[in-house]
């Protein structure tokens, strides 16, 4: 079937079972296997990038109706300032030519939280990561495929290794819908319908997806399974583009890889002298303790007494009650005298001293003591470090140290 002919079909596809319309659109696929030289795609790291994102996304989003004008003609949401926010650039000769941010489970929530209903995603105490933010600069809007499928990529090898999610979530345009539920297997919102008016775009219409990460990579491949190499996701998502692809390089399984700093941020006042007025009181609080302050004003001048606890992607060995061998727990977030772990809402830890071993990253171990403090309905439980060692120390103070580093040395070879 010829390509002019697949494309016929699929501006006729409303008329056809959603079954064809996805075959139709994956028969439609050409992906970039062959990346000009001159392309790559990273993370954000400094505020020059961070700016031409955020106007780019102005440019894309007035365009679309999806926000008024702004007078500095950015678009700043107070995510964007949540140090658990990935921000993507894809940059060709060096210039930001398009931006996408997946926003990791946070103290804000998620930005489609606020209209569709997730809670059946979290009964086992699950990480979410919503895609967001797709706009591409309007020179380079010929390319759309082309970098949409390089971006999820992107984000695609990180999140697997690094950030410890369970679902891909998104509240795409309805217009959009069948190409990430065809391309990205992405399903419909089980407990949530397709709404007319969705306010973080203006009252745009939106249809809630998600995409369980358990067991995607075993559909994709059986879904593309016998298509040829322009046309194969599988492929494409294992494939390593060295020569494209900066990823950061870890010591830790930290969940930070963003550029967010309290020194960001009052540098930032500089460029957007109306920041403070731009937010609720209740999300600049939030990223005022994300970042170790009381209050957004006081980011980079005063800390609170307790540094701002550490996301890691990480599991432990530990004891539970009424078992013989310890069980897989996942770590949450740690601090320098504390851990806070996922063992499940039927499990109780036991009572009195453990002593486990936590890999910190690729090649970081620590052994520690705790015992338990306290433990919830939902299965999540705290425990208090009475024994730590020298890893460990270094760990938290790493991170502490400057609120959170960044670790923003990049390498085009993906960890593994």
């Amino acid at each position: 079937m010829s390509l002019k002919l697949i494309k016929k079909l699929i501006k006729l596809s409303h008329i056809l079972p959603k079954h064809t319309r996805h075959s139709l659109l994956r028969e439609s696929l050409s992906l970039p296997w062959d990346l000009d030289i001159g392309i790559q795609f990273k993370f954000i790291t400094d505020q020059g990038e961070f700016m031409e994102a955020i106007r780019i996304l102005h440019s894309a989003y007035v365009e679309k109706s999806y926000m008024d004008p702004d007078p500095l003609k950015i678009r700043l949401t107070p995510y964007h300032l949540m140090p658990s926010t990935l921000m993507a650039i894809a940059k060709i000769d060096g210039k930001v030519a398009a931006t996408m941010s997946l926003i990791r489970d946070n103290p804000l929530g998620l930005p489609m939280e606020k209209i569709f209903d997730l809670s059946h995603l979290r009964t086992r105490g699950e990480v979410l990561c919503e895609f967001s933010a797709l706009a591409i600069a309007p020179e380079y809007r010929g390319q759309g495929g082309y970098l949409l499928h390089s971006f999820f990529r992107f984000f695609y090898r990180y999140i697997k290794t690094w950030c410890g999610v369970d679902y891909f979530v998104a509240a795409v345009n309805p217009s959009m819908a069948d190409l990430y539920e065809a391309f990205y297997l992405f399903e419909p919102c089980a407990f949530s319908t397709p709404i007319d008016s969705y306010q973080f775009v203006k009252g745009a219409p939106a249809v809630p997806l998600t995409l369980p990460l358990n067991g995607f990579e075993t559909k994709l491949k059986t879904v593309y399974l016998k298509k040829n190499i322009k046309k194969n996701l599988f492929r494409f998502l294992q494939s390593s583009h060295a020569n494209s692809d900066f990823y950061p390089n870890h010591e830790y399984f930290q969940i930070k890889s963003t550029f967010i700093s309290p020194e960001f941020i009052v540098n930032l006042r500089t460029e957007i002298p109306d920041i403070e007025t731009r937010f609720s009181d209740n999300d600049k609080l939030r990223i005022a303790q994300s970042l170790g302050s009381s209050s957004f004003a006081d980011i980079g001048r005063n800390r609170t007494h307790e540094a701002p606890r550490i996301q890691i992607n990480t599991s432990t060995l530990i004891y539970l009650e009424n078992t013989t061998k310890p069980s897989l727990a996942r770590v949450c977030d740690v601090s320098l005298g504390g851990i806070k772990l996922y063992v499940g809402a039927k499990q109780k830890i036991i009572k009195g001293n453990q002593q486990i071993r936590i890999k910190l990253g690729p090649n970081v171990f620590s052994n520690v003591k705790f015992e338990p403090v306290w433990q919830n309905e939902q299965g999540y439980a705290g425990v208090k470090l009475i024994e730590t060692d020298h890893e460990w120390t270094r760990f938290v103070n790493k991170f502490n140290a400057q609120g959170n580093s960044t670790e923003n040395n990049e390498t085009a070879k993906m960890a593994s």
